[in-house]
Order: C-alpha cells, then structure tokens, then sequence
C-alpha cells in the first residue's frame, strides 16, 4: 500500500491510499474532488471506497462528485453522522475498533469524539488519519 497527501482547498490535505494489486484507491476526507479525480486518473487507479473522519465541509465537499465520478463500494463515517445525515452518500459506518481490510492491510477505527462527537480516527499500515482530532498522544513501547 502506498499512501499520497494531496493537497486541497487553501490549507487542506486529503489522502490516498492505494493498492497497486489491483489499482483500487481510497480517499480520506475529501474536502474538494477536482485533484483528487486528477490525481486517481493520472494513476489510472479506481476509487473503490471513501473513509470520512468527521462530517464537517472541509471534509466531506468532494463526495458527491466523486461518487458520481467512480461509483466508490463504499462510504465510510460513524454511526454517529449516519443517523444524523450528516455525511453525503454514506452506505457503511465505524465505530470503536471496526476491522476493515484494504491492500492486505487491517484498517482498525477509533472513536475520537472532542473536535466532533462522531470523529473517527483510521489506523492503517503504520499510519493514523486523524482529521481535525489530535489534541493529545502518548507513544506506548512494546516490548
């Protein structure tokens, strides 16, 4: 799995992950679709599913047209914004330790409620996409 930081709006990034096995992509929050259809095209990759860490605009702008644009599997937010509406096109929902696979990879979720009540955090391969909600963290060795 390779992970792309794309820039968007003025002081924003959304995420791609993607799966060279099979040239499927998934974005996190999309605050605008335009670079993120550049980019996905570019590669020649398909969208298979978009992961949403919080359901304000600057997070969730690009869904609409990416989901008319690649027809996603999946759109992923709490359970939280789905019984709210709060998240466009949402058809799946996280919550505390929700185990999904991507890439050969296990996605784990973790309920970040402080900037939003239903903020999600997307652990993944190493990496942790927060959205708006790192206030405080503390490394843990494994021994």
């Amino acid at each position: 799995m390779k992970v792309e930081t794309i820039p968007l709006l003025s002081d924003n990034y959304g995420y791609l992950l993607l799966d060279p096995s099979n040239k499927s992509a998934v974005c996190i929050d999309p605050s605008e679709s335009g670079p993120i259809i550049q980019r996905l095209r570019a590669l020649g990759y398909r969208l298979s599913q978009i992961w949403l860490t919080h359901h304000h605009w600057d997070h969730v702008n690009g869904v609409s047209e990416l989901v008319e644009a690649f027809k996603p599997e999946a759109i992923l937010a709490s359970i939280y914004d789905l019984e709210r509406r709060r998240v466009p096109y949402q058809n799946q929902v996280a919550h505390e330790q929700s185990t999904i696979g991507f890439a050969g990879n296990v996605l784990k979720t973790h309920e970040v409620p402080g900037h939003t009540l239903g903020a999600l955090a997307y652990e993944i391969d190493g990496s942790l996409f927060c959205g708006d909600t790192l206030f405080f963290g503390r490394l843990r060795s494994v021994v």
